[in-house]
């Protein structure tokens, strides 16, 4: 079930007296102005594609071409993948939350901290695989 959503995010409870000894974060509004910025990005992007208006409704055959990685990035990916043993609906749904976290930071392209923050989001439930015993688990990356 879990495979189904996108984002995982484990919350830590707080301690009342740590609720008011918290230093300000990040403002709504730029938060805001981040995400506008975001869904900007992702409309000039996608403004040729007929029905597709933002990195969620990415076809699974135009993934690779519109979320493009570099080769370490991709060798990090393939690595992880294997490690956390994930299914290829995750893959297609890493890349998609990369490629947002991307556009969030105002990065043209995916970058190793972006890929890295995705799959992040979707492992939480899944502790990486030290020995995996499959041809795969052996190949150089």
């Amino acid at each position: 079930m879990l495979d189904r959503i996108d984002l995982h995010v484990e919350v830590d409870p707080i301690l009342s007296d740590e609720m008011f000894d918290c230093k300000p974060g990040e403002t709504s509004a730029a938060i805001r102005e981040r995400v506008i910025r975001a869904t900007g990005i992702q409309s000039q992007r996608y403004h040729k594609y007929a029905g597709i208006y933002n990195n969620s409704q990415i076809p699974d055959e135009a993934i690779d071409s519109i979320c493009k990685l570099d080769e370490i990035e991709n060798r990090f990916f393939l690595k992880s993948i294997d490690s956390h043993q994930l299914s290829v609906r995750s893959y297609a749904r890493i890349k998609k939350v990369a490629r947002t976290i991307a556009d969030l930071d105002g990065k043209e392209k995916i970058e190793l901290s972006h890929i890295a923050e995705a799959i992040h989001y979707r492992c939480l439930d899944k502790p990486a695989v030290i020995a995996h015993k499959s041809k795969k688990a052996n190949r150089k990356i």
